[in-house]
């Protein structure tokens, strides 16, 4: 997609290859060339420019493949699954993936620093994914980009658009750094608690602390047949998250077939949801209490009931098996390439301290004290987000008004 030429602001369309080069230096020693940090995709944050990951070439113990070298104040563009809107502006320098492609201005048309925010529009990631090619990993390529067309303001319109969505970028580091702080502080808390438990207390295993932990039933017994629009709530794997239960994806099953499988299957208020299998974005593990809004409802395949005893609280027994503790026993159990799987027999080995309930629930209310802060700073985040994108489209996208 292109920029039209008959926008409000009445500001000169260029082509995108003729303000930009796309840099493509490489080096076949990073080490003797000074350059001692690896960058990939999965370093790059979707939506975010700052780059705060990385790999150490020294401490990768086969070196990196990756040659193409990069400088502090480039521009790094993911051409890779583009619609993941991976677009980093390093602040030192180092070598990077070959699905990483290297920006600079050439000319003195446009700053380099409004060059992220042109890449960054609406716009120009429709004309990546546009000139996307492949099925599994679509990838555009420079010379399709180069072709992009956009309304260049003036330096002095670039320079005062920069300055307010750098603002508006501080404010959006402010609420995630904050947002990081606290959820290191959580797994602080947590981490340092269960340690404490597990020495001072009796470890006891799931199987011991749970009168029930049952897989849900597989597609054979939810037919599609038996879906229908509204009934008894049917929990699958995209709708346990770590503490929370995502709403977004709602499936239900007729009340009548319901009670076919609630004897065995149904769930109640304060069981947990276990995800039985894992991928590379979504944990291993990963539990939540049941929310009572759902009732009544029934739990499918590779999703686990959890019933607690009366030695463990359910909100204390969700802090337990979200932590690092928990996840390693889990991760071992792991079986599977692509994708991890874990029995609810194996998951009934896992073993945890056992605290009075007074040390659980003091342990959940520091828990709950921290996440509230982690909350806020994430809706911040988002909200702040939000007011970027809706000036970034104001004013690099003048149809929209």
């Amino acid at each position: 997609m292109t920029r039209s030429s008959s926008s409000p602001h009445n500001w000169p369309v260029v082509r995108f290859g003729d303000i930009v080069r796309c840099v493509n230096l490489t080096t076949r020693d990073p080490a003797a060339d000074g350059l001692d940090r690896v960058v990939g995709l999965d370093h790059m944050d979707p939506g975010s420019l700052l780059l705060r990951r990385w790999d150490e070439l020294s401490e990768l113990p086969d070196g990196t493949s990756f040659n193409r070298t990069f400088k502090a104040g480039q521009l790094l563009f993911g051409k890779r699954r583009a619609y993941q809107r991976k677009v980093s502006v390093p602040d030192f320098s180092g070598v990077c993936s070959g699905d990483i492609l290297v920006f600079e201005v050439s000319n003195g048309e446009m700053l380099q620093e409004f060059l992220p925010y042109v890449v960054q529009s609406d716009d120009f990631f429709e004309h990546a994914l546009d000139t996307s090619a492949g099925s599994l990993s679509p990838r555009t390529k420079w010379q399709e980009l180069a072709e992009y067309e956009f309304a260049l303001p003036p330096i002095e319109e670039q320079q005062r658009i920069t300055e307010v969505l750098s603002c508006v970028d501080r404010l959006v580091g402010h609420h995630e750094a904050t947002m990081h702080r606290a959820s290191d502080l959580l797994v602080a808390i947590v981490e340092d608690a269960l340690s404490a438990f597990a020495i001072s207390n009796v470890m006891a295993s799931l199987n011991d602390l749970c009168p029930r932990i049952a897989d849900g039933p597989f597609g054979s017994k939810l037919k599609t047949q038996h879906y229908c629009e509204s009934g008894a709530r049917v929990v699958r794997l995209q709708n346990i998250d770590r503490f929370r239960f995502n709403d977004d994806d709602k499936a239900f099953i007729s009340l009548v077939y319901y009670e076919d499988l609630s004897a065995s299957n149904g769930l109640a208020k304060g069981d947990l949801l276990v995800a039985g299998l894992g991928d590379e974005a979504h944990a291993l593990g990963r539990a939540v209490v049941v929310p009572a809004h759902i009732l009544p409802a029934v739990n499918k395949a590779d999703c686990f009931l959890v019933r607690p005893g009366s030695r463990v609280t359910s909100e204390y027994l969700e802090v337990v098996l979200n932590s690092r503790y928990v996840s390693a026993q889990v991760a071992a159990m792991g079986r599977g390439t692509t994708r991890l799987r874990v029995s609810s027999s194996a998951y009934r080995n896992v073993k945890v301290g056992v605290p009075t309930i007074r040390e659980q629930e003091a342990l959940v209310e520091r828990v709950r004290a921290v996440r509230t802060v982690a909350d806020m700073a994430r809706a911040a985040m988002r909200a702040t987000s939000v007011l970027r994108k809706l000036i970034l489209r104001r004013e690099l996208e003048a149809d929209v008004l």
